[in-house]
């Protein structure tokens, strides 16, 4: 079993990232503390994804390093998250499948060549 400190270590040393005492106890609290690290690898592979989606449709709660992190290690709140994260990025398909596709027929034969 790791320590709250033990926890915030595994951040700085995955992610470089320092976190709050309060979050790293939620790890512990929650008995989760094992999944720290992981979790902190996923947050820090997905961070600037996340948080730009998040930005760039007006979510920015939760939409961060500590955000994907509560979502990895399943802390309580983490599954909104994520629902959140997955919309996010259904949004970010849709709108790029409308804009940057080509017209029908783009690649056809040209007759005026």
């Amino acid at each position: 079993m790791q320590s709250t400190a033990e926890v915030g270590a595994a951040s700085e040393r995955v992610g470089g990232k320092g976190i709050g005492r309060d979050f790293a106890e939620e790890f512990v609290d929650q008995k989760k503390e094992d999944l720290a690290e992981r979790a902190f690898e996923t947050a820090t592979a997905y961070e600037g994804d996340v948080t730009r989606l998040g930005k760039l449709y007006g979510e920015t709660q939760d939409m961060n390093y500590q955000g994907v992190a509560r979502e990895a290690a399943s802390l309580q709140g983490g599954a909104s998250i994520g629902r959140k994260r997955r919309k996010l990025a259904s949004k970010e398909r849709a709108a790029f499948s409308k804009s940057g596709g080509v017209g029908k027929g783009a690649f056809g034969k040209r007759s005026d060549v």
